[in-house]
């Protein structure tokens, strides 16, 4: 019986496995201001991509949506989930509906992409990310940022 307990408790205890978190997810983010959706496939290689769909609410008559893929290096210690950005494009940026072009026209959009998006977003998300795993099943995913304790929750694609 003892036998049975200490086996129960090691299996409840134990440490995520970096196969459990292969494969492809479906990942959902709000932090208040921006809410994220992510297409995340997380390789056995140690790399990831992430198909990321982002609305801000930039001002109360202002909604801006971006789409962009980024890349990661990924790897599993403990309950931590680190991350290290590789690269990040920009697929799409909309404002009300419409592409910083309509708005701004073409010069203006360009130069607001390269300042403001190209070179704030890049910069936040590049470097390493510290995430804490709190649940991780076949499909279930549950990860903590530790800078801002931004939840975000996941299932299997």
């Amino acid at each position: 019986m003892t036998g049975a307990i200490l086996l129960l408790l090691t299996a409840l205890t134990a440490s995520p496995s970096d196969s459990e978190l292969v494969g492809k997810w479906h990942c959902e983010a709000d932090d208040g201001q921006v809410e994220m959706v992510l297409e995340t496939n997380f390789k056995s290689d140690y790399t990831a991509d992430f198909d990321i769909v982002a609305t801000m609410q930039l001002d109360p008559d202002t909604t801006g949506v971006m789409n962009m893929l980024a890349g990661y290096d990924w790897s599993i210690s403990g309950d931590t989930l680190s991350m290290i950005n590789t690269g990040v494009q920009l697929k799409k940026f909309l404002m009300n509906g419409q592409t910083l072009a309509e708005v701004l026209g073409d010069a203006e959009a360009a130069k607001l992409i390269e300042q403001e998006v190209s070179v704030g977003l890049v910069e936040d998300m590049a470097g390493e990310t510290q995430d804490r795993i709190d649940v991780l099943t076949k499909t279930a995913l549950v990860f903590v940022s530790e800078g801002d304790n931004l939840v975000t929750t996941c299932s299997r694609k």
